[in-house]
């Protein structure tokens, strides 16, 4: 009773610590699917926000920019045109938000000069409002590079990624950056997506491991029943051959016995033949 208890108890175990090595391991598989698909979808982005930056940085009229900043206001003519090529871009690419900012002296940060907002967006950016560009990012546009940020959560505008391409004038001067602003929101939206979509190959696997594991449990009763089978005949086999060794030991003895009780003389020579010869083969048992 103990030992069924056991073995039972043992059955359990395994299929106990199967079920927790399995929901681990889909866990880790659906955590490493999210991740891996939210990274492959933000490099995406932010390859495509820098090629649409250095796009519009090579169409933009840098003279009109130029002209613009010797007078920074928003009743500049040169404004009004930057304003709409900004726009017209932004609309080609599905941005956020596409801007051009100036480099601050330090080359320590930046300032918005002239952007293009959603039309359904309440805000009015300013000229010369801080943006989100840090001096390792300016070093590469002083480069010749392009960059692009990590996710940032802004209170204001949302989750995006901000990208950059050099804006240069007619002589390769550097005059400003064209930034470019995706929106993430629906990087999660994909995100999940994918992780819905390989929940059917997740329950597969479950499916997989569990009949697995009733394979081995089963396989593994089995080979007990055969191993126990083969010991209980071999067992019988040695225990009749015991008992008949037994049977002839006792045989002879008896059959001595009687011989040295009555006398030798009084048996029959056939019969102390055949007690000799049980005898003998006593002896080599």
């Amino acid at each position: 009773m103990v030992t069924a208890y056991l073995k039972n108890y043992r059955i359990l175990l395994i299929m106990l610590i199967s079920a927790v090595l399995f929901f681990v391991m889909t866990c880790v598989s659906i955590a490493a699917s999210y991740f891996n698909t939210i990274q492959s979808v933000r490099l995406s982005i932010a390859n495509q926000s820098m090629k649409a930056a250095s796009f519009v940085a090579s169409q933009l009229d840098t003279r009109a920019y130029q002209a613009f900043l010797e007078n920074p206001v928003k009743e500049n003519p040169a404004y009004k045109q930057l304003e709409k090529e900004l726009a017209k871009a932004r609309e080609q690419f599905g941005a956020l938000f596409l801007y051009i900012s100036k480099i601050d002296a330090d080359q320590q940060g930046g300032r918005v000069m002239i952007a293009s907002l959603p039309p359904d967006s309440d805000y009015t950016m300013q000229i010369g409002e801080p943006c989100y560009i840090n001096a390792e990012q300016i070093q590469m546009i002083v480069s010749g590079q392009t960059y692009y940020s990590d996710v940032i959560s802004d209170p204001i505008h949302g989750k995006y990624l901000s990208a950059g391409a050099p804006l240069l004038g007619e002589n390769g001067q550097l005059l400003g950056i064209v930034g470019v602003d995706m929106d993430v929101l629906s990087v999660d939206g994909i995100g999940s997506d994918v992780v819905r979509r390989s929940v059917p190959l997740f329950l597969f696997q479950g499916l997989f491991v569990a009949v697995l594991v009733f394979v081995i449990l089963g396989l593994q009763r089995w080979y007990q029943r055969e191993l126990k089978a083969a010991v209980g005949d071999a067992e019988r086999t040695y225990q009749d051959e015991l008992r008949s060794r037994i049977l002839a030991t006792k045989y002879c003895e008896n059959k001595w016995t009687s011989f040295s009780t009555l006398g030798i003389r009084r048996s029959t020579p056939s019969e102390e033949g055949r007690v000799e010869r049980v005898c003998v083969l006593c002896s080599r048992w």
